[in-house]
């Protein structure tokens, strides 16, 4: 047995001859990946998955906390993705050059959650340190912030405003609180999966999940900062319509 390689239109191709004759063995091809494609992946295995006879809610309940998660990367990115990743703990700081007044956001607590956050409104501060810096620069080693920061961040003006039509989005104390219960009770605790039984409502499932699909059709309709390549905006909308039409219906 010989191998070989022959570059056939352009492309190169192995070529394995055994007793005389080749077998042609072509290159993989290349899967382009980016958020919004998963964003839409996501949303094709979670209306297939409601179409099934016996849907499974607490499967749907994780993609749509995924697919949530990933429209608050898109709303909040910018052009260098400075503002999502990073020190998880380090406050945002928005500097005013011209007349040298400085602001800052720091947590509030939201009634009836015990972990989940918003900003609050910017008020006046002393000159921080790194005040002569007027960019963050991320760092190569850097990740992602957390699950609350973005979802405090969506909805402060500050972190949204990258365009004249942006605008943050909207989320009231009870959807904070089911959204809670979904990231703690449901995403983390069988993220990291200690095998046991659990019974959970479907009922509680289908809400947190359609409180995900609503704020994510927000961002991708009503911030201005979300513009989709190569995808159908609309397309993507009427996924969404149609997933809380039927979790709706449920």
């Amino acid at each position: 047995m010989r191998f070989g390689f022959k570059r056939v239109d352009g492309l190169p191709k192995v070529h394995i001859q055994t007793n005389g004759k080749y077998l042609i063995m072509k290159e993989d091809k290349h899967e382009t990946i980016s958020n919004i494609s998963l964003i839409i992946n996501g949303l094709d295995h979670i209306l297939f998955e409601l179409e099934r006879k016996n849907s499974s809610y607490f499967r749907i309940a994780k993609e749509s906390h995924l697919v949530l998660s990933r429209m608050m990367v898109e709303a909040l990115k910018g052009s260098d993705n400075a503002s999502i990743i990073g020190n998880p703990h380090r406050k945002k700081f928005k500097i005013v050059w011209g007349d040298i007044d400085f602001y800052e956001a720091v947590n509030c607590k939201v009634e009836g959650c015990a972990i989940a956050w918003r900003y609050s409104k910017p008020e006046i501060c002393e000159e921080p340190i790194n005040a002569s810096t007027k960019k963050y620069k991320p760092q190569s080693n850097e990740k992602l912030v957390s699950f609350y920061h973005l979802l405090a961040m969506i909805q402060n003006e500050d972190f949204m405003k990258w365009y004249i039509i942006s605008k943050p989005i909207s989320v009231t104390d009870e959807e904070m609180k089911k959204l809670e219960w979904l990231h703690e009770s449901i995403r983390n605790d069988y993220e990291h999966f200690i095998p046991k039984y659990k019974s959970v409502k479907n009922s509680n499932l289908i809400m947190a999940s359609s409180i995900c699909f609503k704020i994510s059709k927000k961002l991708l309709t009503e911030s201005g900062n979300i513009f989709p390549t190569h995808f159908d905006k609309k397309d993507i909308e009427n996924q969404f319509e149609k997933i809380i039409r039927i979790l709706g219906k449920t």
